[in-house]
C-alpha cells in the first residue's frame, strides 16, 4: 500500500516538477479568489453608499471607494 503511494507521489520520476506545478498553481488561485472577495465587498460598499445617496441619505463616508460627489 505505501508503496504503491510513494509510486504515485513520484509520477514515473516526474514528481519533482509535477508538485511544484501544482502548489504554485494552487497559491496563485487562492490569491485571486482573496483578491476577487474583497474587490466585490468593497464594491458592494460603493454600491451602497451611492443607493443611500440616491435616495436622499446620509452615505457613510469612509476612504474605501467614497466619492464627494455624484453625477446624475
Amino acid at each position: 500500500m505505501s508503496e504503491q503511494i510513494t509510486e504515485f507521489l513520484a509520477m514515473g520520476g516526474h514528481g519533482a516538477f509535477i508538485w511544484p506545478a501544482y502548489l504554485i498553481a494552487t497559491v496563485v488561485l487562492l490569491g485571486l479568489l482573496i483578491a476577487s472577495i474583497r474587490t466585490m465587498r468593497d464594491q458592494e460598499r460603493v454600491l451602497q453608499q451611492l443607493r443611500a445617496v440616491r435616495r436622499g441619505g446620509d452615505a457613510p463616508h469612509d476612504k474605501v471607494g467614497a466619492q464627494d460627489e455624484v453625477v446624475e
